[in-house]
């Protein structure tokens, strides 16, 4: 059992556990950050690393992969002690004292939790397709991680939402051909995203199949070489394609949560927060980013990052007893040897 005391336990490194992690740098009180997963990141590792995301404060564009390289940088600068491959199977407290209890027997202790988990453990949402194991991580995939491994192939896209449409717009001038498969009609997206398949349809440059679904695929030794579709009129299809991407959503759950012997409450899989402090029900937890929710919450990646700067004021007051005092990074960061070493 590691016996040192941080002041603040994080549990989830996402960006917005990864972001609190820094602010509690920034106001000199020390971190614990503990995830499930053996790399940070959160969904932005997991699931979409060669993305690129647009509403990221400072970059016109950059992707997954390299926001969590950058943040994760920035955090380091503080040295948080990282947990990582092993769940929080346990969380309680004793004369001000928090322990966690991890999956690999750690106990992590800190005076203020903060809960950062997203909407928990997630895993892609599969079809009832049979063979389908043979093939994945192969020529079938739910996410991806080489853009250029999708250079000149017959790829297929199965989805109606955001990640299939955007993947489907990333990969249409890279890939030999494209297929978009959607089981209904009429696609979700935004306008702009639902307009711009619209062109790529008309240019050629994507072909949409609608409505119909995944019914079989064949191929061997791990290696798709078609994919067979059905319609509501039980009308087939089957085309030839190399590659399949499968974006039906994700399943989320956060059962291990409802062991802890100290739990917020949590009402649909998320935790309700007092947004002026990003405190629970339990005093010394904190929630932030994806999982906490209130009634005007929005969800995104800038707003996890301001619930982080509100709960770790928030944590470091409790802990001190008075407000925290605000320091400007270009004055706190200029005075630590690391700036000298940069420059």
């Amino acid at each position: 059992m590691n016996t040192e005391v941080a002041d603040i336990t994080i549990i989830g490194a996402g960006p917005a556990g990864l972001f609190a992690a820094f602010q509690a740098g920034m106001l000199n009180i020390t971190s614990n950050i503990i995830d499930k997963s053996s790399e940070v990141g959160g969904q932005c590792t997991a699931l979409y690393p060669e993305k690129f995301i647009y509403d990221i404060p400072g970059h016109y564009k950059i992707t997954a992969a390299n926001f969590i390289v950058e943040l994760k940088k920035q955090t380091d600068r503080f040295k948080p002690n990282y947990y990582l491959s092993q769940a929080v199977v346990d969380l309680s407290v004793s004369n001000n004292i928090w322990t966690a209890t991890t999956s690999t027997g750690n106990k992590v202790l800190s005076k203020k939790i903060i809960i950062a988990t997203g909407a928990g453990f997630f895993q892609p949402r599969k079809p009832p397709l049979e063979n389908l194991r043979e093939f994945e991580e192969k020529s079938i995939f739910y996410k991806i991680t080489n853009i250029k491994s999708f250079n000149n192939e017959v790829v297929m896209i199965a989805g109606g939402g955001d990640s299939a449409l955007d993947w489907t717009i990333e990969l249409a001038n890279i890939t030999k051909k494209i297929y978009l498969v959607h089981r209904r009609v009429d696609f979700r997206g935004n306008p702009a995203t639902l307009k711009k398949i619209e062109d790529f349809a008309q240019q050629g440059l994507v072909q949409l199949i609608t409505p119909y679904q995944l019914q079989a695929i064949s191929g061997s030794n791990g290696q798709l070489n078609s994919v067979t579709l059905k319609n509501s009129k039980n009308e087939y299809k089957t085309i030839s394609v190399k590659k399949l991407l499968l974006f039906f959503g994700l399943e989320f759950n956060n059962k291990a949560m409802l062991n802890w012997t100290c739990q917020p409450s949590v009402e649909k899989s998320f935790i309700t927060v007092d947004p002026s402090t990003q405190s629970t029900n339990i005093h010394g937890i904190f929630a932030i980013g994806d999982i906490a929710t209130h009634s005007s919450k929005t969800k995104l990646i800038v707003t996890g990052f301001a619930e982080a700067v509100t709960a770790c004021h928030s944590a470091y007051q409790q802990i001190n007893q008075k407000k925290p005092v605000v320091q400007y990074s270009t004055v706190k960061i200029k005075n630590q040897h690391d700036v000298k070493q940069e420059a």
